[in-house]
């Protein structure tokens, strides 16, 4: 293969690349402040998060008002915190599953990043025979 062909496929495979990651910020972005439910469980997560606003315990027994999600707390909690500082709605809870997102991109992009520098081929064909 010749060297323009390389380069022309290392191009076109970075050019791939970069755009899921643009049209995935076009389209989550586009999103993040529409005013209507996307998903079903939102409103069930508002609710959550306005209880541990509202300074309710979040795990309780399931009655005829509350029934609580069987999620792990983290997310609610995160949530709450930036429901208490922007407001009520489906904003706040979009943000933070965007802000989530974002460090997920960047923590897999460092972690093949760093696997990439550290994997020589070479290195590994040492003392073996053909």
């Amino acid at each position: 293969m010749s060297y323009s062909i390389a380069k022309s496929l290392k191009l076109i495979t970075i050019a791939v690349a970069v755009s899921y990651i643009l049209l995935f910020l076009f389209v989550s972005l586009s999103r993040i402040d529409y005013e209507f439910e996307l998903e079903y469980l939102e409103s069930g997560s508002i609710l959550q998060t306005e209880r541990i606003v509202a300074g309710e315990k979040l795990y309780v027994s399931p009655s005829i008002d509350f029934v609580p999600f069987i999620y792990t707390p983290v997310y609610f909690y995160v949530s709450a915190l930036s429901t208490y500082l922007i407001g009520t709605g489906y904003f706040p809870l979009r943000l933070i599953s965007f802000i989530s997102a974002i460090l997920c991109f960047v923590l897999i992009f460092h972690t093949t990043l760093h696997s990439l520098l550290k994997f020589h081929p070479w290195e590994e064909c040492q003392g073996s025979e053909f």
